[in-house]
């Protein structure tokens, strides 16, 4: 998915993402330099975003987020991004 500028919202372009059904909605995202995204946890258990499976290599990494909340990150490089829950991954 390609996210859409909000830029009242924040400086550079805000896209929304979700948690729902023990998955990611889009799972991966075309980020624009200084695109925010923010992943609501619309789930009915916790889960976290993570981007990489090895931390020396990871831009991101969100504690537990639990239904209701958000987790938010802005970048500041262009590219696709996919990322996973650390807490359902095998």
């Amino acid at each position: 998915a390609t996210p859409e500028g909000s830029p009242a919202a924040s400086p550079g372009p805000v896209f929304e993402a979700s948690m729902e059904s023990l998955k990611f909605i889009p799972p991966e995202i075309d980020i624009a330099v200084g695109t925010t995204v923010i992943w609501t946890n619309k789930d009915v258990v916790a889960h976290t975003v993570t981007q990489r499976a090895k931390p020396e290599d990871q831009l991101f990494s969100s504690p537990l987020i639990v239904p209701g909340e958000h987790f938010s990150f802005t970048f500041d490089k262009a590219g696709t991004y996919n990322y996973f829950c650390s807490r359902i991954r095998s």
